[in-house]
């Protein structure tokens, strides 16, 4: 048919193999070595580093913080220099890490957080329990629901707290290998409840205000922003109280 059927890859062959086989032999764990941002996936990205080869940078190694998607570190295009952290030759199978190449924050985390010291971060999670908050990338502690306040009966952290928040907090503890910091806000303020025979004694009128219902009573807010609770069986001497909620 006089047609003539033309291939470039054909020609590249040859040089690409060479190339290959180059890079597979130099490569080592612990190496640095330079890629290209080829794909990215919601649990990683896909470093070409060159020769036809290609390597998996997970999410996890992307950053000591926290991260949503590699999307906020990364784009498509890319150079970035990265660490062989694994390589099985046997499969052919690249990990990578870019994290690896900045030394772990919590190494000099016990040097920089000590016991009582104040320090500042923001809110970068909240769970039923209490607040995780940001100190620095790759260090995040936890504020405690019970250490938020020393007289509020607090349900949820949402009732005082927002993601995004920038707040002040104390050091209560730090585990630099399980790599876990405890704070507290209430410790930032002086405990009302030292002083609280000053304040209240027994056998006292008082008004407050209902702050919250259980099943077996009432949390009562006193003037002195001290919580007392009131439960179901002292409400009444003539009626059987089931719920605070029928009388309060």
């Amino acid at each position: 048919r006089q047609n003539i059927v033309v291939s470039r890859k054909a020609t590249m062959i040859d040089d690409l193999s060479e190339k290959r086989n180059e890079l597979l032999a130099n490569l080592e764990v612990n190496s640095t070595v330079e890629g290209l941002v080829k794909n990215i996936t919601d649990f990683g990205a896909f470093i070409d580093l060159g020769g036809g080869i290609d390597g998996l940078l997970h999410i996890t190694d992307l950053t000591w913080g926290r991260i949503n998607h590699p999307s906020d570190k990364l784009a498509i295009g890319d150079k970035i220099n990265v660490k062989v952290i694994d390589y099985d030759k046997v499969k052919n199978r690249i990990s990578l890490g870019l994290k690896q190449l900045l030394p772990d924050p919590w190494i000099e985390a016990m040097n920089k957080y000590q016991d009582n010291a104040i320090i500042e971060g923001k809110i970068v999670n909240m769970m039923n329990y209490g607040v995780f908050v940001e100190i620095e990338d790759g260090i995040e502690g936890l504020i405690h629901i019970s250490e938020i306040s020393w007289t509020k009966h607090i349900k949820h952290p949402s009732d005082i707290y927002k993601i995004g928040d920038r707040i002040d907090a104390m050091v209560l503890s730090i585990d630099v290998t399980s790599k876990k910091l405890s704070l507290g806000v209430k410790q930032l303020i002086e405990n009302p409840w030292d002083d609280i025979e000053k304040t209240v004694k027994v056998n006292d009128k008082c008004k407050g205000i209902v702050s919250n219902i259980t099943q077996s009573g009432a949390y009562i807010s006193l003037d002195n922003n001290i919580e007392g609770f009131l439960n179901d069986n002292d409400i009444s001497w003539t009626r059987k109280i089931k719920n605070a909620g029928d009388i309060i």
